[in-house]
């Protein structure tokens, strides 16, 4: 017996990637119901499969068309979502940190399909780029423990900022080894901006009242950083002698930061 309506309702309302599976599998996995009504067509005429078969399969292809159209809202490419339904569900003023999963199309030593992403929203009166700045600085000499850490900013484009910077970071030579701290060279490790006065009238506030500044960075690349690792791929391989050398596990703390010895 055909569920389309409910199950196309489902799929449009599956809040993450394990719902949408759920979804899937009632629909399309072994035992669900367009699977049964597949399995139907091998004890009917050939004028019943005619007819009915081109119906059945259409219902399969618009079940499927459903979870990879959804696939795509669910598979987010940042978390800045999670910063307007703030403004809007708790108005101003406003401090959020949002952490969460994010996806995008690269795999290479310093990219992954699946990343971890943080950003951090403040909306209050008077909000300037000075207060952005400091910000940043802080927490990337609290992250990475030394004082030397020197930042700059470069104009940059992102759609919920204006004016916008990518923000990078000083890095020197220590040991033969590349740390982050000094001023020999840079590298980039985040995005930034004051929010823009439309977002913030969409939200339903005064920009004339209220301004704010927000940022996003990958949690994944800062630990690559930190702890001195050359291939950010290796966070996710499983590989139990990669967590070992570092000292990741469940319950434990990671405490090397000299990176891969010899």
């Amino acid at each position: 017996m055909s569920d389309l309506p409910s199950t196309l309702q489902r799929i449009a309302d599956a809040p993450d990637l394990s719902s949408l599976d759920a979804e899937r599998v009632s629909a399309l996995g072994k035992n669900g119901w367009v699977t049964a009504l597949l399995k139907t067509l091998g004890g009917m005429s050939p004028e019943e499969r005619q007819s009915q078969g081109p119906a059945i399969q259409g219902q399969r292809a618009e079940v499927a068309a459903a979870i990879e159209a959804r696939k795509a809202f669910v598979l987010r490419t940042h978390a800045s979502p999670v910063q307007i339904r703030a403004m809007q569900q708790v108005g101003a003023p406003l401090r959020v940190i949002a952490p969460g999963r994010v996806y995008r199309s690269d795999s290479d030593a310093t990219h992954t399909p699946m990343f971890h992403q943080v950003e951090g929203l403040v909306i209050d009166r008077n909000i300037t780029m000075g207060h952005l700045k400091w910000t940043l600085e802080t927490f990337l000499k609290a992250f990475f423990e030394r004082d030397d850490i020197a930042i700059r900013m470069r104009p940059s484009y992102f759609p919920f900022t204006e004016p916008s910077a990518e923000v990078d970071v000083g890095w020197s030579m220590e040991k033969g080894r590349r740390v982050v701290g000094g001023q020999e060279g840079w590298m980039e490790v985040l995005g930034s901006g004051m929010v823009h006065p439309r977002v913030i009238a969409a939200a339903g506030l005064d920009p004339d009242e209220w301004q704010g500044f927000a940022f996003g960075t990958g949690i994944d690349r800062l630990a690559m950083l930190k702890y001195g690792m050359n291939d950010l791929r290796q966070f996710f391989d499983g590989d139990i002698r990669w967590l070992k050398h570092y000292g990741f596990s469940a319950l434990a703390i990671p405490t090397l930061s000299a990176g891969v010895g010899a």
